[in-house]
């Protein structure tokens, strides 16, 4: 679910996928014309990516107006996930937070505004959100993880989450083929493994 409610698609979605390509096609350009040229391109997908942004901003202004709190969360949830990997995180977490007043019990959501705390460096204000994220969903180990890594937590839940993931590990289940997806979201845009190349600004690409 926390997958799906990340990666759900909205129209800033292909715009973030055209920055994407543009942004790997400048971390292996060998020569200094394609460089220039993968830049104009990250360039221009930037511009149309926050067009869809605000495009998807007008929308969900729109229909939450009449919509039921599921569908008004799930709206506020999506165009948080679009601000937070455009790196726009006050905004995400004023989505996120949103959507959690219309829908108190939104554990998965309350996973990506801890996301977003962590971002903005607010550990201890993260840490309190994934602690209520599992505390809604106990039977959840990337959720327990969540709690029994991060620093701030409270140190019974911390012990608590430790001792369910041990359990978990201990029961003898087995996967006999691996997940399709991991089951950890991240909120950025550049994923770590994009390119062989590192993706820095150095003084080719630094401007």
């Amino acid at each position: 679910m926390l997958v799906a409610l990340a990666f759900a698609p909205n129209p800033a979605h292909a715009q973030l996928e055209a920055f994407v390509q543009a942004t790997r096609a400048v971390a292996v350009a060998d020569k200094e014309a394609t460089r220039r040229a993968a830049v104009r391109q990250m360039e221009a997908a930037l511009v149309e990516w926050d067009r869809s942004i605000s495009a998807l901003e007008s929308q969900v202004r729109a229909d939450t107006r009449k919509a039921p709190d599921l569908r008004a969360a799930q709206m506020h949830a999506g165009l948080g996930v679009a601000y937070a990997t455009r790196g726009r995180l006050a905004d995400a977490l004023r989505e996120f937070e949103t959507a959690i007043r219309l829908r108190p019990s939104s554990s998965d959501v309350r996973v990506l505004g801890g996301l977003t705390l962590e971002a903005l460096g607010r550990p201890a204000d993260a840490a309190r959100m994934f602690e209520d994220a599992w505390t809604i969903d106990p039977r959840n180990a990337v959720k327990a993880y969540y709690v029994a890594s991060r620093p701030g937590v409270d140190p019974a839940a911390r012990a608590k989450a430790r001792a369910f993931l041990s359990a978990e590990v201990g029961s003898g289940v087995r996967r006999t083929e691996p997940p399709q997806a991991l089951p950890f979201v991240t909120l950025d845009a550049i994923a770590d493994g994009l390119s062989r190349s590192p993706i820095v600004g150095d003084e080719a690409t630094g401007d």
